[in-house]
């Protein structure tokens, strides 16, 4: 089931058969700064349309993306992903940042 608020952004899903229930928070320019899920939560800092930060919910940061120019063409492109674990790994699409 998934349920949508005003402005029409996700707010929660609940997944059939399950007792799982992802919620969204959004801030006042439609934004997602915060996903609570079953493995616990994630809080996302913005630089205009990029997330450039993601956090867990006791502030620390579980991943850094800087976006710059790199070798895959498209707009979208990030010159580097930073993980908590401290890996790096450079040049990524948005596809690969899914993944």
């Amino acid at each position: 089931m998934h349920i949508y608020e005003p402005r029409n952004l996700l707010s929660k899903v609940a997944f059939p058969g399950s007792l799982a229930t992802n919620y969204f928070y959004y801030n006042a320019i439609g934004e997602r700064i915060r996903k609570d899920d079953s493995s616990g939560g994630k809080k996302y800092t913005w630089d205009g349309l990029d997330v450039v930060v993601e956090k867990d919910l006791s502030d620390t940061t579980t991943q850094r993306l800087v976006k710059g120019y790199t070798m895959i063409p498209g707009i979208g492109s990030y010159a580097m992903q930073e993980l908590a674990s401290g890996v790096s790994r450079a040049s990524l699409s948005r596809s690969e940042l899914r993944a």
